[in-house]
C-alpha cells in the first residue's frame, strides 16, 4: 500500500483511547489547512434538546510542540498510539 499523504483542506479524527476524564477530548486527530498542520480535539456534547454535536478545537503544530516542550512531552508519548500514518485506513 502507498504511504498515506494528507491532502490540503482535509482532516482525520480517531477515538481517544486514553481518555481518563471529561476534560479530555473524545476524539483526536490531525488536519492540513493551507499546507499547515493542526492537531484537532473533539468533545461529544448534547444540546438542551438532546441533539448530539461535537465541540472542536484546533491547535497549530508549532503551538502543540511548544506546549509539549513545557510539559516534558509526557502527554505526547501517551497519545502516540492515536497518530496514524494511514496504513490502517480502509481507503
Amino acid at each position: 500500500m502507498d504511504k498515506f499523504e494528507r491532502k490540503d483542506m482535509s482532516a482525520s479524527l480517531f477515538i481517544n483511547g486514553y481518555k481518563e476524564s471529561d476534560n479530555q477530548p473524545d476524539m483526536r486527530g490531525e488536519a492540513l489547512v493551507g499546507n499547515e498542520k493542526y492537531k484537532i480535539s473533539a468533545w461529544e456534547k448534547q444540546t438542551s434538546k438532546g441533539d448530539l454535536y461535537y465541540s472542536i478545537s484546533f491547535q497549530s503544530q508549532a503551538e502543540f510542540e511548544k506546549y509539549q516542550g513545557k510539559n516534558g512531552g509526557d502527554n505526547d508519548q501517551k497519545h502516540k498510539a492515536n497518530k496514524t500514518d494511514g496504513e490502517d485506513l480502509p481507503f
